[in-house]
């Protein structure tokens, strides 16, 4: 398997259409970024201690960017699992108890339901964390899913008979919408910013993966075959009707952008990017496990057109636009990133060392990065603009996050 930059002729009338007003916002010029050949270097992941507290002052200010900073508490989870946050910032859900198999992480054959685990809904308020009492029970054996908007979040249940079904939980009462249902395996779906449901479907467990597209809610579902790929983990950006979705071959992954043509009912394969010569199936999970699907864009703030994944053989997030395919650097060693809405073009960047602002750079080195906060977390952008969660290791505590409100402070 070779890079590709091609795209079916089609592509350009229906992507350019979709991105055009976002193509300017995330930077001037998007190059290319070659890959590395693959390292025995550890990708990095997010420490099992807080480097740092947030300052226990007001607020935190850097040279360019002042930002509030408010430590809500800490919250359960099972050690493994990403946690879901509302668009808002006003709910959080976490897989609590025994983590699940990885075999059931990433739908493989034979996986069964999680044993001795449960989801748990948190209340994020100004004062800080409040545990909800759901009043309808979550059913057992339920893996918390990959996506969320302000009516709920997915979750996934691997069934006995090698099925996969997928759901929606409305956060205030816990009462589970069952979207797929039937004998497939459906699996790692995500929603959309306009509504869609994206997710990956086999005829049985051992067949290659299809993406499947259901545009909104009680329409026909579109469907891409694999191509003599399987195809796994869609991740959507902030621009409706585009997405990526990563093609695992036995000689390494590409990531491919997607757009969905109603005229024609079909899903349009776009540019290809090549990823990595190994991994699979693990590697292609790790580039998507931090990320904040769909990108949330905060109100009245600009698309970014872009969308962030990890880089497992350049062992940090870069930003991919599936205008054209480029790669974009944003930090070293970073390990997630939150669209921050601004005309600057910058996110909001997870490293070991705590967050950083930076803007994408085809430099694989990255931008001088502004820092935020020394506190290795995880940035989640809210709908309300200059205002996110950081969401990261408590200290002294390997199945605790620390969660921590952060607001921009306008000059």
């Amino acid at each position: 398997m070779q890079p590709r930059r091609t795209a079916p002729r089609r592509w350009p009338r229906i992507a350019t259409r979709l991105l055009l007003s976002a193509a300017a916002a995330a930077c001037s010029a998007c190059i290319t970024v070659p890959a590395p050949k693959p390292s025995d270097q550890p990708s990095p992941t997010l420490p099992t201690a807080s480097a740092a507290r947030p300052a226990p002052i007001d607020s935190t200010r850097t040279s360019r960017l002042t930002f509030a900073i408010k430590p809500l508490g800490r919250v359960r989870y099972d050690g493994l699992s990403q946690p879901l946050v509302s668009p808002a910032g006003d709910h959080i859900a976490l897989q609590q108890g025994r983590p699940p198999t990885w075999p059931s992480i990433l739908a493989q054959p034979g996986s069964p339901p999680p044993l001795g685990s449960e989801i748990a809904v948190v209340d994020i308020t100004d004062t800080g964390l409040a545990p909800r009492t759901l009043t309808a029970p979550l059913p057992a054996g339920l893996l918390l899913g990959r996506s969320a908007d302000q009516d709920g979040f997915l979750v996934e249940a691997p069934q006995g008979d090698g099925s996969r079904w997928i759901g929606k939980v409305a956060w205030k009462t816990g009462a589970v919408d069952w979207l797929v249902r039937d004998k497939n395996v459906s699996a790692h779906a995500v929603l959309g910013p306009a509504g869609e449901l994206a997710y990956t479907r086999r005829a049985n467990p051992r067949a290659p993966a299809s993406l499947v597209v259901i545009p909104s809610p009680g329409q026909p579902a579109l469907e891409l075959a694999p191509g003599g790929t399987d195809l796994a983990f869609p991740t959507f950006g902030d621009i409706p009707g585009v997405l990526a979705v990563f093609a695992i071959a036995p000689d390494g992954i590409e990531v491919l952008a997607v757009a969905t043509d109603p005229a024609s009912g079909s899903l349009l394969p776009g540019p290809r990017t090549w990823l990595a010569s190994s991994g699979g199936m693990i590697d292609a999970y790790q580039s998507i496990a931090s990320s904040q699907t769909p990108v949330v864009l905060p109100r009245g703030g600009l698309p970014s057109g872009l969308i962030p994944l990890f880089h497992p053989a350049q062992h940090q997030i870069v930003a991919f636009s599936p205008s054209d395919g480029s790669l974009l650097s944003l930090a070293p060693n970073s390990f997630a990133a939150a669209w921050m809405g601004e005309a600057s073009g910058a996110f909001l960047v997870g490293t070991p060392k705590g967050v950083v602002s930076a803007q994408p750079t085809p430099d694989t080195t990255g931008r001088q990065a502004v820092p935020v906060v020394s506190m290795a977390s995880i940035p989640r952008a809210t709908t309300t603009r200059g205002s996110f969660l950081l969401i990261g290791p408590a200290e002294g505590d390997a199945y605790a996050y620390e969660i921590v409100a952060v607001a921009l402070q306008k000059p």
